[in-house]
């Protein structure tokens, strides 16, 4: 019988790793979330894949060296990019993306500008890109809060109010952070403008949920995260803007052939105008108020995929309070102040590292009624603190979430449903409802109660895009709030049961039209039957419950 002698052989495929950057061809702007796709030309192999992060890094493990490899990389407004290579190279690509193009007569136009799907990312976030956020209409301004309330998972705290409210919970509750660190106060005008000059935003990415990236922030509900872009790379641009109530100024350019910097500030003046209108006669009342903010950032390209930026931010607002003479006696001044530096880097073969160091401030000598907020000394009011949870236990947020998205051509579809429950929030007393003065006043914790609320609801985004210029994005969202104070159950003010948003875009040439409507239903606005002026300084915090209640006349349904 012939004997056999089986021979084993063992095939060994060496693999690497490629790595790169994605960059708009046209202003060398990072292009996120772009879709890198490897193939083995001839072996049949499997497709290996990535996505660049925020600034356009990627990094595709797994890659057969030997042999030819084709690399796909795709995104959002952008015509598809295609190298085949001899090889893997060894390193880092430079990928550099073309607006798509579109067809008319007799001529090729490349149309920049494009808005990103806000629904592009990992289940429940939200993005709204710079684009996006010019062509949504807005109120007075452009407004970048604005723009995330098209988001079914925030709601507007009302009309006026920009900073939105999520899936139920306070803005107190979400965190505002700006190129990794957090706004404490993220808004202007008392609420009604954001903080945040929208010229100089990438993109607002809404983290719906306690966990996940809002986590590590140590959000109650959610988070907004708003990235500022870089400055030019291509030449030095100026702009600038004056009106009847406020101006802004910006330059941005590169400084040498790895550097770009951008600076840009803004300041009103209604104080002044208002008291010239005044002197005139042309109106009788004075609003001393103003604001200014300045930002500026300097990003550096280290070669390869190492990255250096150092971001800072700076606000202030104040008002005044004159005397029956006209003199002022009382000025209130707060403000932000925001200092990052971000550094990116290659992490061995396989990873990148992606590390942030910040510091942020808030500081603000307004007086708080009602005891514990404030310090008055002589005519001035200073050492303001707002108030924190300074004891246990601390505010819990639990959450339970399930949905489902998909896409079908131009049109993408997404539907959540939550249900979550907030314990050991701090609301007001119900017994203080009496009083209109002092049933406004958190800043005493004496009159705190530790409390609890509720909220489900079901959310439906959608958006749909076509390649000759339109894009539709709309949202629905039903839910139910409410809020547990000692043995009461009430439904806040904030909430309404339905809203419904819908924006269109259409871009033709260097032009754009675009249309948004909001429909909402909830708790009627209350009711103001009088307001008294206050001509007199407001007594000692301590003494304010001897205040009657009769002193100030309020009314509602």
């Amino acid at each position: 019988m012939p004997n056999s002698v089986g021979v084993l052989l063992i095939a060994t495929v060496q693999q690497a790793t490629l790595a790169g950057v994605v960059r708009d061809s046209v202003d060398l702007e990072p292009v996120a979330f772009a879709r890198v796709t490897v193939a083995a030309l001839g072996g049949g192999a499997a497709l290996k894949s990535g996505v660049s992060d925020r600034f356009g890094a990627f990094v595709v493990p797994g890659v057969p060296v030997a042999g030819s490899v084709r690399v796909d990389v795709n995104a959002f407004g952008y015509a598809t990019w295609t190298r085949t290579y001899e090889g893997l190279p060894s390193d880092p690509v430079r990928v550099l993306l073309s607006p798509a193009p579109i067809g008319l007569e007799e001529l090729d136009v490349a149309a920049g500008g494009r808005s990103g799907d806000p629904l592009s990312l990992s289940r429940g976030v939200f993005v709204v890109d710079s684009a996006l956020i010019r062509s949504l209409p807005t109120i007075l301004e452009t407004d970048v809060l604005r723009a995330i309330a098209a988001s079914p998972s925030a709601s507007g705290a009302s009309d006026y109010a920009s900073v939105p409210f999520i899936r139920g919970g306070t803005s107190g509750g979400t965190p505002v952070l700006l190129d990794g660190v957090r706004l404490f106060n993220a808004f202007h005008l008392g609420g009604f403008v954001s903080a945040i000059n929208a010229e100089v935003v990438e993109r607002a990415t809404l983290l719906p949920g306690s966990g996940g990236d809002g986590f590590a922030v140590g959000s109650l509900s959610g988070a907004i995260d708003i990235a500022t872009r870089d400055g030019s790379r291509s030449r030095r641009r100026m702009a600038g803007s004056v009106g009847l109530a406020s101006s802004r100024f910006s330059v941005e350019g590169p400084a040498g052939e790895t550097v770009s910097y951008l600076l840009d500030g803004r300041r009103t003046y209604v104080d002044g105008l208002t008291m010239a209108l005044k002197k005139l006669g042309v109106i009788d009342g004075h609003a001393p108020y103003f604001f200014q903010d300045v930002h500026a950032k300097v990003t550096a390209d280290l070669g390869e995929i190492r990255r250096l930026s150092v971001s800072g931010y700076a606000n202030s607002e104040s008002a005044k309070r004159f005397d029956e003479a006209g003199t002022p006696d009382v000025e209130m001044t707060w403000g932000n102040s925001a200092f990052s530096v971000h550094y990116r880097d290659r992490l061995g073969s396989g990873a990148i590292i992606d590390a942030s160091l910040g510091h942020s401030r808030f500081t603000s000598d307004v007086m708080a009624l009602g005891g514990g907020g404030g310090r008055k000394e002589g005519d001035s009011i200073v050492d303001y603190a707002p108030p924190t949870v300074s004891e246990a236990p601390v505010p819990r947020n639990t959450e339970i979430s399930v949905g489902w998205q998909g896409l079908r051509g131009g049109l993408r579809v997404r539907l959540e449903a939550y249900a979550r429950r907030l314990d050991h929030l701090r609301l007001l007393d119900p017994a203080l409802e009496g009083n209109p003065l002092t049933g406004r006043v958190l800043g005493d914790p004496s009159k705190w109660e530790v409390s609890g609320g509720a909220a489900r609801g079901i959310e439906a985004s959608w958006s749909w895009m076509d390649d000759v210029g339109i894009s539709v994005l709309g949202s629905y969202r039903w839910a139910r709030v409410s809020r547990t104070v000692a043995s009461r159950t009430y439904t806040p003010r904030f909430h309404r049961d339905h809203e419904f948003e819908v924006g269109s875009t259409y871009g033709h040439g260097a032009s754009s039209w675009s249309a948004r409507v909001s429909l909402r239903s909830g708790q009627p606005v209350t009711h103001v039957f009088a307001i008294v002026p206050v001509t007199k300084p407001w007594p000692d915090p301590g003494i304010i419950d001897e205040f009657p209640s009769e002193s100030v006349t309020l009314g509602g349904d």
